[in-house]
């Protein structure tokens, strides 16, 4: 399955330079269901050295997701030789030890148990008012690296 969602990405012809906001290319949501679906890349490409999820590192991508929605992760795992992880964060510092609400990492995320090649699925509901967090890499060192993306909680209305 990894290499048929990964040939996928590279046959749809996805940039190796990321936008600020380009969240449609990695994120569904459906409205009516409150659900969205969101895959994240460790090491999409070389940008940052491998340290990037979908590209974007040091919060140079924004993922926009509204209040009271199921969301549903896919992390993928790109790096050759690299274990990461992939864990929800609040907004500020570089020193989370765990994720901001339950449910919403992969399991081990400071050990960073997902190994090249591999991928993990978790599902989290984002809280029910607007807020700032971050989707990091939590394996010792990583965060520091810049390894995480902005991740906004907007009202349903938008």
């Amino acid at each position: 399955m990894l290499t048929l969602l990964s040939s996928l990405f590279f046959v749809l012809g996805f940039p190796s330079h990321p936008s600020r906001s380009s969240s449609a290319q990695w994120l569904q949501i459906d409205p009516r269901r409150h659900t969205a679906t969101l895959m994240v890349i460790a090491h999409f490409n070389d940008m940052n050295n491998g340290y990037n999820l979908n590209g974007g590192y040091n919060g140079n991508m924004t993922i926009n997701i509204p209040e009271s929605t199921r969301v549903t992760v896919t992390f993928i795992n790109n790096a050759p030789h690299q274990f990461h992880s992939l864990a929800l964060i609040g907004p500020h510092g570089l020193s989370a030890t765990r994720p901001i609400l339950a449910g919403a990492s992969i399991s081990a995320p400071l050990q960073g148990i997902i190994g090249p090649h591999s991928y993990a699925v978790f599902t989290f509901m984002t809280p029910n008012r607007p807020r700032h967090y971050r989707l990091a890499c939590l394996r010792p060192g990583h965060l520091g690296y810049g390894m995480y993306l902005d991740l906004n909680v907007t009202p349903s209305n938008q």
